[in-house]
């Protein structure tokens, strides 16, 4: 569905990208319909539930594949070496979850658009920093 067509892109970046638009258009769809992984949480009852096991196991493979295609970014040079990559993937999911929220309980009309900037803020910042700007950042830098 959004996973398959983005693995076929190269990897790093792209890839990268190509999953999280994937992810955007797909709630972008969803939105009137809602979807299981927002609203099912709230109606499991027990981390026995199979409802709940089932919704894990989702987030779970989910956030893998995020994490996969971020460290290909970072080996690939698109992304810093040390940028945390769980802290993204937390900022990712947090930025979905708020689309939901907010297109559908709020019936914001932007809120793509919001979480489509959101994520490019979050991949700008992770980017390495050439020689020269870094040299910048540090002249910058209060003393």
């Amino acid at each position: 569905m959004w996973l398959r067509p983005a693995v076929a892109r190269p990897r790093g970046l792209p890839r990268l990208a190509a999953l999280l638009e994937n992810w955007l258009a797909l709630l972008a769809e969803e939105i009137e319909a809602g979807c299981i992984l927002i609203g099912g949480p709230a109606n499991t009852t027990t981390a026995r539930d199979p409802l709940h096991d089932a919704l894990v196991a989702i987030i779970e493979g989910w956030k893998a594949e995020l994490l996969r295609a971020i460290a290909m970014a970072q080996t690939e040079g698109h992304l810093h070496p040390g940028a945390d990559a769980h802290q993204m993937v937390f900022e990712m999911y947090g930025l979905m979850l708020m689309l939901h929220q907010d297109a559908r309980l709020l019936r914001s009309s932007d809120g793509v658009q919001r979480a489509r900037h959101g994520l490019a803020r979050l991949i700008e910042a992770a980017r390495p920093r050439t020689l020269g700007a870094q040299a910048e950042a540090r002249a910058a830098a209060p003393h």
